[in-house]
């Protein structure tokens, strides 16, 4: 049961806080609550490396995803995200623009920066000042079946076919790009298919895109028309 002096004491702390709130309006002064303060995130940062390790989730080195789950990496990686992917060779596991192992390839994603050139065995507190494409070489191939038989290579390493607009904000910068080999009519780009009707960055040295040019390379990529594109 509540006492006469303990409600009415009760309403003058509820008028105080009322006066007090009025006069810091009126000062331009307010108060946050610690729970309402927001600061800017950093970028979230996916990690893949060739083996993966731990729970292969992609949320640290040591949980990184394995070489198949690349592509996934990207399809599920939010705007803004960051992929860090260490030296090694990665193969492309997802069919697109066709069906069997040759339309495997990989595909970038607007909103998301794909970055290669980190150690192979990366320690866990890795970053980007260890980034190094020429000694760190990540290779992105298309030499799916026998090795060094191009025969059976896929199609296009990185596909992006002519429904799909990439802009700036979708990056590739550190990785060596080879094995294409578009030798069927209608698969005239070998290596970044469709890359040089884009403005997305497929930074791979010698790649003809529109995007800036990055450190990285472009080789061994077949095309039977159009050229290693």
């Amino acid at each position: 049961m509540i006492t006469f002096d303990r409600l009415n004491h009760r309403r003058v702390r509820v008028r105080m806080n009322l006066l007090l709130a009025c006069l810091l309006a009126f000062s331009g002064a307010y108060f946050v609550p610690q729970t309402a303060r927001v600061q800017a995130a950093a970028p979230s940062i996916i990690y893949v490396t060739q083996n993966g390790g731990g729970a292969m989730d992609g949320t640290s080195w040591d949980n990184a995803y394995p070489w198949m789950l690349l592509q996934e990496a990207i399809d599920t990686a939010a705007a803004g995200s960051e992929i860090w992917v260490a030296a090694g060779t990665y193969n492309p596991a997802k069919e697109t623009g066709g069906t069997g192992d040759r339309f495997r390839a990989f595909q970038l994603k607007n909103g998301v920066s794909i970055y290669g050139g980190f150690p192979a065995d990366p320690a866990p507190d890795t970053d980007k000042s260890a980034r190094d494409w020429k000694n760190n070489p990540t290779i992105l191939s298309g030499d799916l079946g026998v090795k060094g038989d191009n025969s059976d290579n896929a199609y296009h390493v990185i596909h992006i076919p002519a429904d799909m607009t990439l802009d700036d904000s979708a990056v590739l910068d550190g990785f060596t790009i080879t094995g294409g080999n578009a030798n069927d009519m209608g698969q005239s780009y070998g290596g970044c298919g469709e890359a040089g009707r884009h403005p997305g960055r497929c930074r791979s040295g010698e790649d003809h895109d529109r995007g800036r040019r990055r450190p990285g390379r472009h080789r061994a990529a077949r095309a039977d028309q159009g050229g290693s594109h």
